[in-house]
């Protein structure tokens, strides 16, 4: 069973689906009748997108994503039907849904602006995890999906897994947050939420 977080974000009968790791049926429950306008993924590792062939297959939506890890996303099965970075296959086993290889319709970079219903979110590209995560930030509503780079509790998003750089991470925590305030609530890859203030203060690089 994954443990990573999924967010839907909705306004009136629009919404859009942030980092589908898995089970498709329950989000789909979620997303009720709304329109599904895109889904954005904040890297390309298999417990965010495990369900985003399904999602895209039934909801014939555009998937977002950075322009460095997209490639990752779109070959991440290899001719043999197993993941190309090698420590998700033990996630594919435990998927619900079927899994393969996904288009990305959007490749996103740095400060990129995505119009949801009127509402500005920024992308933000935070390279540590991966070379290519991105987190997404709306002044209007003081949010941040921030994928796992940043987790409460003064934690950032480990990096040794393939292709991870800690030296990377430390940049991004240094730079890739400052103008944003202090009262904005940060929604993590994983476990519980948490806001700036109190990040700024346990996390010794996050500025």
């Amino acid at each position: 069973m994954l443990h990573t977080n999924c967010y839907l974000v909705s306004s009136d009968n629009n919404c859009f689906v942030v980092d589908p790791g898995d089970d498709a049926d329950l989000i789909s429950r979620k997303i009720a009748n709304k329109n599904l306008d895109f889904i954005f993924v904040t890297h390309c590792h298999m417990d965010h997108i495990g369900a985003l062939y399904a999602l895209k297959k039934k909801y014939d939506c555009d998937v977002f994503a950075s322009e460095i890890d997209s490639p990752f996303i779109e070959s991440a099965l290899n001719a043999d039907g197993k993941c190309t970075q090698h420590i998700d296959n033990a996630i594919l086993l435990s998927l619900k849904q079927e899994f393969q290889n996904v288009k990305v319709d959007k490749k996103l970079k740095d400060k990129d602006v995505i119009d949801f219903c009127g509402e500005k979110f920024e992308v933000i590209l935070t390279p540590g995890h991966t070379p290519g995560s991105i987190c997404l930030y709306s002044s209007g509503q003081d949010i941040l999906f921030a994928g796992d780079t940043l987790f409460d509790g003064g934690l950032y998003g480990r990096c040794d897994l393939m292709r991870g750089c800690e030296q990377d991470m430390i940049w991004t925590l240094k730079n890739a947050f400052v103008n944003i305030p202090d009262s904005c609530k940060i929604f993590c890859g994983h476990n519980t939420s948490s806001i700036f203030a109190k990040e700024r203060i346990l996390n010794q690089f996050l500025n």
